[in-house]
């Protein structure tokens, strides 16, 4: 999303560096050539204080946009001790409450949020909730958090929603499938995807891929085996160009435990893809419209889970998306109410 924001910015004629912690990873080819990349090669984010105090102190930005609760208070600091004079923005991304950390960890860090949050001269939140939440946490009151969702939509998502799929689940013919996307991590809560979708075999002949990588692979794997369907799941790892295959599915499901803004269930209704998602905290309701444009289901619930993907699968349910709803999440629409919120434009 901040790969969006920053060739969004760049397109509207801003000079822009994109500094990274560390300068890694498979969407680093997706930055455009007009963003300068800059690597702080750090360990972590603690320790990308230096790095970022000798950026600033030598760039001179006139505005500072943060994102991740850990690196927003890294950026606080940072400007604190160079005083630049720059506008620093901080964007919040999940909420702040939930996020796995240990007790000791959460305990150092309450403090710091409330410290560090009150001195931004902006704060942006990706979702009603997230800003809710981050409100609560940190006491910061609520009408100084400002809540614009994520550039999920890009204008690269029709080309490339209409490139071929080579999983031969996808042909013509075969079973209806059902599509998960994410990290193999316990957010994502897959496993309560693998059960609920042993109860769909039971009504309806189906195949279910999970998209993604992640520590909970072998975790994932084993439950397939011991629920017995193992030959009806396929686990093809990271996917460069997922929304071919959102394209293909019969329905996209989210089954997470807790989200900020899910940008997966944005993609997968603008593919066209009918979409079940766990009421959990936050986004698939803001998504979703509180259910019209997608089914809502409680977290952890099997049967209501399973009951929503037969229901959709065999036609009781029915889920239509008006395309004006999606515009919203268009890149060009929340890159323009970012430089708003900056006071660029």
């Amino acid at each position: 999303m901040l790969f969006h924001l920053a060739n969004g910015f760049a397109a509207h004629g801003y000079t822009v560096d994109l500094v990274l912690v560390q300068a890694k990873g498979e969407l680093i080819s997706q930055l455009s050539s007009q963003v300068k990349l800059i690597d702080l090669r750090a360990k972590d984010e603690y320790r990308s204080l230096p790095g970022l105090m000798r950026y600033l102190q030598h760039q001179q930005p006139s505005v500072m946009l943060s994102t991740l609760n850990l690196a927003n208070i890294i950026a606080v600091l940072a400007n604190m001790f160079v005083k630049t004079g720059a506008k620093l923005y901080l964007r919040e991304a999940s909420p702040p409450s939930i996020n796995i950390r240990s007790r000791l960890k959460k305990i150092i860090e309450k403090p710091l949020f409330k410290f560090c949050y009150s001195r931004a001269d902006g704060i942006i939140a990706i979702s009603q909730g997230v800003a809710t939440d981050l409100s609560q946490y940190t006491g910061i009151p609520f009408h100084r958090i400002t809540t614009i969702y994520n550039p999920a939509i890009s204008a690269d998502l029709a080309p490339k929603m209409q490139k071929p799929v080579t999983h031969p689940w996808f042909a013509a013919g075969e079973p209806p499938v059902v599509l998960g996307v994410g990290r193999l991590v316990e957010q994502k809560n897959f496993f309560l995807l693998l059960h609920a979708f042993q109860r769909v075999l039971t009504h309806i002949d189906a195949r279910l891929v999970i998209l993604g990588e992640g520590e909970q692979r072998s975790m994932l794997e084993s439950l397939a085996h011991h629920l017995g369907i193992q030959e009806r799941v396929s686990l093809p790892g990271f996917v460069d160009n997922t929304y071919s295959y959102m394209r293909k599915a019969r329905i996209f499901v989210l089954s997470s435990l807790w989200e900020g803004l899910p940008n997966v269930l944005i993609e997968a209704m603008a593919c066209g893809c009918p979409v079940i998602s766990t009421d959990c905290p936050s986004g698939p309701a803001e998504i979703l419209a509180n259910g019209k444009y997608g089914v809502l289901v409680p977290p952890n619930d099997v049967d209501a889970l399973a009951k929503a993907i037969v229901d959709v699968l065999t036609g009781k349910r029915k889920i239509r998306v008006e395309p004006a709803w999606l515009d919203q999440f268009k890149t060009e629409t929340v890159v323009q109410k970012y430089l708003e919120v900056m006071g660029l434009e």
